[in-house]
């Protein structure tokens, strides 16, 4: 099965229907003057004729709203559904030009019902991005996302979204870990604040809730990797030395969401962090390094030239 069927069978399961023919609002006041009062009445459980009798004209106005504002409700979410299956038919689209792979795992059922009933609710456009690349991405490799971080982004706000995506310029790897370094020397004003850390903790994302550390050894035949981006520090030293960096941790939640987003990385904050690290840790040789490949937990990587970078970033800056 390949993505776009999996696609295409989640529209079949949704009933989602073409999103080139969203029903319109002169749709609507049609669909609505062919519903009758009567005919809701009874398919809503009231019973015209003995127990609830319309005798006024106050009593066919509020069903008639009733009526108005249930439709208007399911076909705000109708749409919502349709966008972001538009987005994620297009993300799909790239996904299959890249990997030309086939995905035989149908999507489960209970997640997509999950999924669907939190979507339907999201109109902002940005927000809508977000949860294209989730489906999009569950379509390609089920159990990615979870329901927990379904229901995080669905509390999202889009400033919020924004705020995370630009604090992801920030996050590096570090093993198994994804963390942001926290270390006042790099957390410039210019980068994050740490009142923006905080309401990121706030929203389930990082965990602020104690000081973190990660202590690690670099041993002689061993060595020592802090991923940034398409980037890599690399800590190598010809005895053992322990590593020790405080860290705000990403969440399960978090490290998810860190995957859809399209943070920019700051090659000025690379610089920073491998002089922080040169300063700290004297014993040990520090060298960036550009990744040109990555196949699971393993890294392919070639020496860059900083100069030459920093040369580049003033020269476009200026």
């Amino acid at each position: 099965m390949s993505p776009m069927e999996a696609l295409e069978k989640a529209k079949e399961f949704l009933g989602i229907f073409n999103p080139q023919n969203i029903i319109t609002d002169n749709e609507r006041k049609l669909l609505l003057e062919a519903n009758s009062v009567k005919q809701h009445s009874n398919n809503t459980g009231l019973e015209t004729k003995d127990s609830y009798e319309l005798t006024n004209e106050t009593d066919k106005k509020l069903i008639q709203r009733t009526q108005m504002r249930f439709l208007t409700q399911e076909l705000r979410k109708q749409k919502n559904l349709e966008q972001i299956f538009e987005k994620t038919e297009k993300a799909l689209e790239n996904e299959q030009a890249e990997s030309q792979k086939n995905f035989s795992q149908p999507l489960n059922e209970d997640w997509l019902s999950y999924y669907i009933e939190g979507a339907s609710k999201i109109s902002d456009e940005q927000v809508q991005d977000l949860w294209a690349k989730i489906l999009a991405g569950e379509i390609i490799t089920p159990k990615t996302f979870s329901k927990r971080t379904l229901d995080v982004l669905l509390r999202l706000s889009p400033e919020e979204a924004k705020l995370f995506e630009k604090v992801c310029g920030y996050v590096v790897e570090i093993g198994n870990n994804v963390v942001i370094i926290n270390e006042e020397k790099l957390n410039s004003p210019d980068y994050f604040t740490y009142l923006e850390i905080m309401r990121l903790g706030e929203c389930g994302l990082i965990n602020t809730s104690n000081t973190s550390s990660l202590n690690a050894n670099v041993n002689p035949a061993g060595k020592f990797a802090i991923i940034y981006g398409n980037d890599t520090i690399i800590g190598e030293s010809t005895r053992q030395e322990n590593i020790h960096l405080p860290i705000y941790p990403l969440t399960v939640t978090g490290i998810e969401l860190s995957k859809i987003v399209s943070p920019t990385r700051k090659y000025d904050y690379l610089r920073s962090l491998t002089q922080y690290l040169k300063d700290k840790y004297k014993t040990i040789e520090w060298e960036n390094y550009q990744i040109f490949k990555r196949d699971g937990q393993t890294v392919h990587y070639a020496k860059i030239n900083m100069r030459v970078i920093a040369n580049a970033v003033k020269n476009i800056s200026s």
